[in-house]
């Protein structure tokens, strides 16, 4: 049965491969769940629906979300820094968290301390979609320094079953000779400092291909552009599956096997909306990303 499980081609087929209108009830059920939870935990998004005259029961469906206001980043920030440290968008008692992390701004994150459970499915999923599996010894370049995205990408390696190589950026040249040495077949991080440390490796003299087995890696962070995927996929056999992520969800969309866009995950309700309206848009209209995470210790609307 294990041996399956790492065959198969989605790490939760239930959850991934739901049929359409299955899929709507269950974001339906999340939203009435996330928004219920908010007013009743977090003052900040109980003023919020009280300033526009909302009552939680009144918000049914994903197609509901628009008449709520867009919380922006500017708002957490001024949120924040009127009543710190979390500007009462924290639902749960400060004890209960994990780990309590910086965004820029700064904006204060944190990651919930049952987490391993709720709040790194996303990631697991992202993980299993670019390759990795239980057993796997994966390098993890993002950053551990205040950030949210290192520990959370670490928790969610090891809570499906991978080993870690917590590195960070920078020493390049001690991360390649860890990748070599250790044997690790999977990476985490930028597009741009994986490309970094394939280049650093054959200025070391060693052949990619030949001398290392790192052959798949998730990006996510920034732009993943076309040429950059050729070069490190056809020059150094490297499979890139490319995500997702902000500060307050850690992995909101990834790509699966076919790289061919992006798949939205089951754990965040994420609309396309128009910037001046904030009123949901139709498929293949241009708009700004709106997300609502179903975190439930900052559940942010």
């Amino acid at each position: 049965e294990e041996i399956m499980a790492q065959e198969r081609e989605y790490f939760d087929p239930a959850l991934e491969c739901m049929p359409r209108e299955e899929r709507k009830k269950y974001f339906d059920e999340k939203v009435r769940w996330i928004v219920s939870h908010a007013y009743e935990r977090c003052p900040a998004m109980r003023d919020k629906l009280d300033g526009a005259g909302i009552r939680p029961s009144q918000i049914r469906t994903v197609k509901d979300l628009e008449n709520i206001p867009v919380t922006t980043r500017e708002d957490i920030l001024r949120l924040q820094r009127e009543s710190p440290p979390f500007g009462g968008l924290l639902a749960v008692p400060i004890e209960r968290l994990s780990r309590i992390t910086m965004a820029p701004g700064p904006l204060w994150d944190m990651l919930w301390g049952e987490q391993g459970e709720a709040g790194q499915r996303g990631l697991v999923r992202a993980l299993y979609s670019a390759g990795i599996r239980k057993g796997d010894l994966v390098i993890n370049t993002f950053s551990y320094h205040m950030s949210i995205a290192g520990p959370a990408m670490d928790d969610a390696l090891r809570l499906m079953g991978a080993v870690v190589v917590p590195a960070g950026t920078g020493n390049t040249q001690l991360q390649v000779e860890a990748i070599r040495t250790l044997g690790v077949v999977g990476f985490c991080g930028t597009s741009s400092f994986l490309l970094v440390l394939v280049q650093k490796a054959s200025e070391m003299g060693y052949n990619f291909r030949e001398d290392f087995k790192l052959r798949n890696a998730l990006v996510e962070g920034e732009r993943l552009s076309p040429s950059l995927r050729k070069t490190i996929e056809e020059d150094y056999g490297i499979s890139v599956t490319n995500g997702y992520g902000g500060a307050v969800f850690t992995c909101g969309a990834q790509e699966c096997k076919e790289k061919s866009g992006m798949h939205i995950d089951e754990d965040i309700i994420l609309e396309i909306v128009d910037p001046a309206t904030g009123k949901q848009l139709g498929p293949g209209e241009e708009g700004e990303v709106v997300a609502t995470n179903l975190k439930p210790e900052l559940p942010i609307l």
